[in-house]
């Protein structure tokens, strides 16, 4: 440990100097956890226990650093589906896409939702003039997505999006406290709507027509919705039926 001053203890800490990005994230995860934990116990609420606390600090710190740097390309093992596929009869497909301009930190959301025939059923876009980050952007479109389909009565819902940072934050929510929690939990609250709901992750390609959906609305034309198909892609709706019998 280096010699720490007893008034600037808590930034030398994680000064660049002394010690990596990495493990200042960890540091300051650490000690958020703590700093929860101890204000849970005053307050008689239950506490996580130690092996949970610290695979939450490993979760969030993962999660911080993912954030932080631009994704490396990955490799799609084969079980990721590649073309857009037909949901089961009696399911909802909802397909949300969302678009972030880092400028301005403006954003805008896309939603599709299709039959079991692959027939657009509704579709909506909304734009954001404030969003915080381009993950934030993505739990907006989510839940954007969710409330649309409950408005349109949906029961059965499988929602896909192509971020996958966002579904894996999603299935370990237990586990997690992020920067995107108030979504996180709205989500969890508009799942309760639908006698079934999941959330898994496509490519891009399987997304592209929530991704053109998104970019229908402006500062402009903040808000618009559709019965059917939004106007001018019913080609990629064709293609993707196409794609989906083959």
């Amino acid at each position: 440990m280096p010699k720490l001053h007893p008034v600037t203890w808590a930034h030398d800490l994680v000064d660049p100097a002394l010690c990596s990005l990495k493990d200042a994230a960890t540091i300051l995860c650490g000690m958020w956890s703590l700093w929860m934990t101890r204000n849970k116990r005053r307050h008689g609420e239950a506490v996580y226990p130690v092996q949970v606390t610290v695979q939450w600090v490993k979760d969030m710190a993962f999660d911080l650093w993912q954030i932080a740097h631009p994704p490396k390309i990955q490799r799609l093992t084969p079980t990721v589906c590649q073309q857009w596929r037909k949901p089961d009869p009696g399911w909802i497909k909802c397909n949300v896409e969302a678009s972030f301009h880092d400028g301005d930190r403006t954003g805008a959301t896309g939603v599709v939702l299709r039959d079991h025939d692959g027939r657009a059923c509704g579709a909506s876009a909304r734009w954001y003039e404030h969003s915080l980050n381009a993950l934030a952007t993505e739990a907006m479109a989510c839940r954007d997505g969710m409330q649309f389909a409950r408005g349109r009565g949906v029961r059965k819902l499988l929602m896909e999006t192509d971020c996958q940072v966002l579904v894996n934050l999603w299935e370990n929510s237990a586990m997690q406290r992020s920067e995107i929690d108030r979504f996180m939990q709205e989500m969890a609250e508009l799942s309760r709507s639908f006698e079934f709901f999941s959330l898994c992750f496509v490519t891009r390609k399987c997304n592209r027509l929530a991704h053109e959906c998104a970019k229908l609305v402006s500062r402009g034309n903040p808000v618009d919705e559709w019965l059917l198909a939004p106007p001018g892609l019913r080609v990629i709706i064709d293609d993707d039926c196409d794609l989906a019998h083959g």
